[in-house]
């Protein structure tokens, strides 16, 4: 997958740059989806593309689950105390929030 450029992401008509605004990005990758098609939502992909997107080999999957044990003893994965992060869904306007068909999670 080729990485864009943080500018050329930047210049982007997107409603995520409101919202996220003062949110360091780390980096940003294009995806060539097969059949481009205009207003496919990332849920509808998502749901039409089913399993078929990625079927880890046994390496593979035995290697995560090493990772995932030792995140678990080492408490790497912990979720952090609830005062600790804030959300991004209180930086949704009302416009944004009413275009859409799924409420953010608060």
């Amino acid at each position: 997958m080729p990485q864009v450029p943080v500018r050329e992401f930047e210049r982007l008509p997107l409603r995520v740059h409101a919202f996220l605004a003062g949110v360091p990005l780390h980096d940003v990758w294009s995806i060539d989806l097969p059949r481009w098609r205009a207003g496919v939502t990332l849920d509808e992909f998502l749901r039409l593309a089913g399993n078929r997107l990625f079927t880890s080999s046994p390496l593979v999957r035995m290697l995560l689950d090493i990772r995932l044990f030792m995140g678990r003893l080492l408490g790497w994965d912990r979720e952090p105390a609830a005062t600790s992060w804030e959300t991004f869904a209180t930086r949704l306007t009302t416009r944004i929030v009413r275009d859409h068909w799924l409420p953010p999670a608060r």
